[in-house]
């Protein structure tokens, strides 16, 4: 885990608290090197019909798109609502910068 609370990974006189937040969480996680990585996030949408947890990847990793796949299925087993599918993706910083297979479930 890169942390056991909800307090930032940043030095509290940063400029940019977000980005360090970030980088510090890639290098725990680069330098650790864990079989996988699973970040968990809340995200919220003003349209009522968006609902339920969608799991993305890094669009060039094999690893991580299986494990997206498996993961949003089970997601869908357990919220018969969520007809939410895997999505790639290869912007997201952590997805990017991370050596191992990660996934970021919103």
């Amino acid at each position: 885990m890169t942390r056991d609370d909800d307090g930032g990974l940043y030095d509290e006189d940063s400029s940019n608290k977000k980005a360090e937040d970030m980088k510090r969480r890639v290098e725990i996680i680069n330098e650790s090197k864990p079989t996988l990585v699973v970040s968990i996030h809340q995200n919220s949408y003003t349209d009522p019909s968006v609902k339920g947890a969608q799991v993305f990847y890094f669009t060039h990793s094999d690893a991580s798109k299986k494990i997206a796949e498996d993961m949003q299925e089970l997601l869908r087993e357990v919220d018969t609502g969520n007809t939410r599918q895997a999505k790639a993706d290869s912007t997201y910083y952590m997805l990017k910068k991370t050596e191992v297979p990660t996934v970021i479930i919103e």
